[in-house]
């Protein structure tokens, strides 16, 4: 009994470090495919929305930070599929919208709408009113 604990033991940690490798390699291959890509090519999608540099800014850090274990500079695209690329979903993904909403100072907007990509997740940001500080 003890040998078949060892040997279960093993084949879980092989399979977490398998998995992890996988995920590292794969988002290697992403980033490779971005070379050149950078936060002002992320920033001037915005621009011409008149997005709020703070929340650009917040977002960007915020997915390029989730990538930092596998790539240190990982390029972040506003259409970039939050669940495919970066792989946060359901409860992730809403912690995800509170940290940046709390990055900006602002509060969640009235509605919600689900996010795909980068990009609504912006947008959603942006639709949440500004927090204004009381002296």
């Amino acid at each position: 009994m003890g040998m078949e604990i060892v040997v279960i033991l093993f084949g879980f940690v092989f399979l977490v470090f398998a998995g992890t490798w996988r995920i590292r390699t794969r988002t290697r291959k992403i980033a490779a495919a971005r070379c050149g890509e950078s936060y002002q090519d992320f920033a001037l999608h915005f621009s011409r929305a008149a997005v709020p540099t703070e929340v650009v800014e917040a977002t960007f850090a915020y997915f390029r930070e989730s990538m930092a274990d596998a790539v240190s500079d990982f390029p972040v695209r506003p259409g970039d599929d939050i669940a495919r690329i970066y792989g946060i979903v359901d409860e992730d993904l809403d912690d995800a919208a509170q940290e940046i909403l709390s990055r900006c100072h602002r509060k969640p907007p009235e509605t919600f709408q689900p996010a795909k990509t980068v990009e609504d997740l912006v947008y959603y940001v942006v639709a949440g009113s500004p927090i204004t500080q009381m002296v």
